[in-house]
């Protein structure tokens, strides 16, 4: 009978081993998430900062010239291709951040990631919306020049 019980006690703490090894797995898995998006996070706010005052330093949109609105427009368009390139990396902060909340164990962690989410969620909002006034800006003044 002493043979019978043998198995039952390893299988109990091989389940017992693998359960460990399955919880620090997790773990493993949660700090490596996190870095991941901490070091995507701060690319993001370092792109969103270059990307913020590069559109504060671009001159005023002229609205007498009309090579000069030209060279601006194209000036822009690199601009906005940036802004379309650096899209994806936005959205992907944005899921490892929602995804990670998820996998919060507290309401204080899950509050400090929702907060850097919609930091870089607002930022985000703000330049798409000044970038497509000065587009829109742009648009009306090289209409208005080419039909004088």
């Amino acid at each position: 009978m002493s043979k019978g019980i043998q198995p039952t006690e390893i299988r109990s703490r091989k389940s017992s081993s693998s359960s460990q090894k399955s919880s620090k797995s997790k773990r493993a898995r949660k700090e490596e998430l996190t870095r991941e998006f901490e070091n995507c996070l701060e690319q993001v706010l370092t792109w969103l900062l270059e990307a913020e005052e590069e559109l504060s330093l671009m001159d005023h949109v002229d609205a007498t010239d009309l090579k000069t609105v030209r060279k601006q427009f194209r000036d822009f368009e690199q601009f906005m291709a940036s802004l379309t390139d650096s899209q994806d990396t936005v959205g992907r902060v944005l899921a490892r951040g929602q995804l990670l909340c998820g996998k919060a164990e507290s309401d204080e962690e899950r509050a400090a990631i929702e907060g850097q989410l919609r930091l870089v969620n607002g930022r985000w909002e703000a330049l798409r919306e000044l970038s497509m006034q000065r587009q829109n800006s742009l648009q009306l003044n090289l209409n208005q020049l080419q039909h004088k």
